[in-house]
């Protein structure tokens, strides 16, 4: 899995997605810390567009974003094992959440 954050990162996310998923890596977390829903959204989108079906994309701390745009999800290990069960209850069983 590859951790995207969108403010370090020295190419566009999808770029730096493409050349990861080029590499062999087979899911990507789009990190954007205080960034607006939109934005997340754009970015998510493009990253998904670039890399197609070769990588699953997941939407970091948004459940409702994830299950808007009917993807994965990833949450901070302080939300807790109630929250992460929350969220996969929200997303369904294929959806894929982590939490740590």
């Amino acid at each position: 899995m590859l951790v995207i954050d969108v403010d370090q990162s020295a190419l566009p996310p999808p770029e730096f997605a493409a050349a990861a998923v080029a590499g062999g890596v087979d899911a990507i977390q789009v990190r954007m810390p205080g960034a607006e829903p939109a934005d997340v959204r754009e970015a998510v989108l493009a990253v998904r567009e670039r890399v197609g079906r070769a990588a699953r994309v997941l939407v970091n701390g948004d459940v409702a974003l994830a299950a808007d745009l009917g993807g994965g999800l990833h949450l901070p290990e302080r939300a807790g094992t109630a929250a992460i069960e929350a969220a996969r209850r929200s997303l369904g069983p294929a959806a894929l959440v982590g939490g740590e």
